[in-house]
């Protein structure tokens, strides 16, 4: 016995890859998201049970990093092939995403190396459960960081923006807990999930040993006290019932390959129900906007984005709120934050050029000036406030408005994309689902997305989806916003 018993002790990285491959799948499956939490208890079971000192503890939290953040992204590998970028051979595809993927993922699982000795020194504690939840909200903040320093580049957006590795968001499944994002969003299913985790663990040490029983007993206790002090924020607050008194808006869903500026033919649909808003995808506008404004004659606002180049900006893509009546009545510049398709990071030019030179070269040279912005423009229209960001901006969980900015939340919130880039794939407009549905209920806000070769939706505040078109069509999606949809 004494044996088995060290022989596992041995093995424990052997433990933290089996976790990290079961919380890995919950993450690309939502629809087995429960496997995070377990995978993420396993973890935890590992490293206060079974790991026999804190460089074990280290490697068990790096290999479990590691393989949880590929995961996450794991829809990198729907960017193939890359004739987007220039890159015309296989194996040269192959390897720019593979090096991506590692570059990405390893930084990211560093920080495991930091935290995780923590947990381990925590492991003793009578508020563990309060500790670990803690502790892993810092985990996941300073990985969005390392994200940023890493993929830095010209343009690039530095700070905690790149979220999408975070476990929490696996919570969005489950609509009670979901409603725990309000009003700190991600941070707070971070707490949540290590809070499920560690009771789990502890509950499994407590069943299956029968020594220190007394001592494990007092952090279940607390863990479960917490969760019981967060049930009452599990209920979704009653939505705001259609009325008269609402705004239409039209959400625009496309099919076209990439391009910028490309026009599309929506007149009929758009004509025939008459919206107050209308939001295009990134990259695309309507085939003749003379004809649009005179067929309207009440003001309109159009949503579109801009993409334009320039000897002193470089290549900058940016929001534009457009009246038919007035012209441009608002706009912001796109902050970058996914590396090579919006911006050339240093480190990817290392990793790149060897392989491409020329098409780096001339990837880089396109993207060098990229301006940035770090307020979003919010605009009043027909009595609701609204705020709009491009694409994977929508993956930072500060950029559409901060819960300690001291400023009210909008009461729309637009998302114009074009993930054309990754051809329709299924794993990134799951991941991105996940991610508005927390925005929605952050801020208590709908949430409307324009999509381009995926479907464009609408996201209620309670974090309901309320419709969605179908994968690689035209279409139009209509939502009713009513004028007191505000909920406090």
């Amino acid at each position: 016995m004494n044996g088995w018993k060290s022989a596992t002790k041995r093995l424990t990285w052997v433990h933290a890859v089996s976790a990290g491959i079961v919380a890995g799948i919950g993450l690309a499956a939502p629809e087995i998201w429960f496997l995070t939490p377990l995978g993420l208890s396993y973890l935890f079971y590992t490293l206060w049970f079974l790991v026999p000192n804190v460089r074990s503890a280290a490697l068990s939290g790096f290999l479990f990093g590691l393989i949880t953040s590929a995961a996450s992204v794991w829809w990198f590998w729907d960017a193939l092939p890359l004739w987007w970028l220039g890159f015309t051979s296989t194996t040269v595809s192959l390897y720019a995403v593979m090096s991506m993927l590692l570059v990405l993922a390893l930084p990211m699982s560093i920080i495991a190396v930091l935290i995780m000795p923590l947990l381990y020194f925590l492991r003793h504690s009578v508020v563990l459960p309060l500790a670990a939840g803690a502790a892993w909200i810092v985990y996941e903040e300073l990985r969005m960081w390392m994200f940023s320093l890493v993929f830095l580049g010209p343009g690039a957006a530095l700070g905690p923006h790149f979220s999408v590795a975070a476990l929490g968001y696996t919570l969005v499944q489950e609509s009670h807990l979901l409603q725990l994002a309000h009003p700190f969003g991600i941070s707070a299913l971070s707490f949540v999930i290590a809070l499920i985790a560690t009771v789990l663990a502890l509950a499994v040490r407590l069943i299956t040993t029968r020594t220190a029983r007394k001592e494990i007993k007092k952090p279940v206790i607390v863990g479960l006290v917490l969760f019981l002090f967060l049930t009452p924020f599990m209920i979704p607050p009653p939505e705001v019932q259609a009325d008269d008194d609402t705004v239409r808006i039209a959400v625009v869903a496309t099919n076209f390959g990439n391009g910028t500026d490309t026009p599309i033919e929506l007149s009929a649909l758009l004509d025939e129900e008459l919206p107050d808003v209308v939001v295009f995808p990134e990259g695309f506008v309507h085939s003749d906007q003379q004809t649009f404004r005179e067929r309207h004659e009440e003001d309109l606002l159009v949503v579109r984005s801009e993409f334009s180049t320039d000897a002193f900006s470089g290549a900058n893509s940016r929001v534009l709120y457009e009246s038919t009546q007035s012209g441009i009545v608002g706009s912001r510049n796109k902050q970058a934050l996914a590396p090579v398709g919006e911006y050339m990071p240093y480190v990817g030019q290392v990793f790149l050029a060897p392989a491409a030179p020329e098409t780096t070269e001339k990837h880089f040279e396109r993207f060098v000036g990229t301006v940035a912005e770090r307020d979003p423009h919010t605009l009043e229209w027909e009595g609701l406030s609204f705020r709009a960001l491009v694409c994977m901006e929508t993956f930072s969980p500060y950029l559409f408005h901060s819960p300690f900015s001291g400023e009210e939340a909008p009461d729309v919130l637009m998302a114009i994309s074009n993930p054309g880039w990754f051809h329709g794939s299924q794993m990134l407009h799951n991941k991105t689902l996940q991610i508005a549905r927390v925005h929605a209920v952050q801020h208590r806000a709908h949430y409307v997305q324009a999509t381009n070769m995926a479907p464009a939706f609408a996201i209620a505040p309670t974090g309901r989806v309320i419709s969605q078109t179908d994968f690689k069509t035209q279409d139009v999606l209509f939502i009713d916003v009513p004028r007191s949809s505000v909920m406090q």
